[in-house]
């Protein structure tokens, strides 16, 4: 795949992911079951990049790193600690000194962070390929 190309499927991937998680909520019951679901599109929106990154022989791109960031620190330990503790409300849900409800609001900035550095790398790859054809 082009290699700015990719940068726009991975944007793609995670804007339709908001609304396919809000669909989950709205139709999935009881919610626990709904969660598991969000999670795992969520662990997708690391691998994705990770995989793609891997493939093109780029892991130095922001966007590798955030992704790693992003499941290590917030995608996987939401969906293991989740499943781990199933039969509790989340809001009574704690990882470590931090609760479930404080976790999933650290975990949105990951998720934006993975945002921007999907369009930061996306953005220098432009700028590359424009020096490259002028020189």
């Amino acid at each position: 795949m082009n290699t700015s190309n990719r940068y726009i499927v991975y944007l793609l991937y995670f804007l339709l992911t908001i609304p396919a998680v809000m669909m989950l909520f709205k139709f999935i019951e009881p919610r626990k079951l709904a969660s598991i679901f969000a999670a795992t599109l969520f662990i997708t929106c690391s691998l994705l990049p990770i995989w793609g990154e891997f493939r093109n022989k780029t892991k130095t791109t922001f966007v590798f790193w955030a992704a790693i960031g992003f499941l290590v620190l917030f995608s996987a330990p939401m969906i293991i600690v989740r499943l781990v503790n199933y039969d509790v409300d989340f809001s009574s849900i704690t990882f470590g000194p931090i609760t479930g409800p404080e976790f999933h609001r650290y975990s949105n900035y990951g998720f934006i962070i993975l945002l921007t550095s999907t369009i930061v790398d996306y953005i220098q790859t432009r700028r590359s390929a424009a020096t490259t054809h002028k020189g």
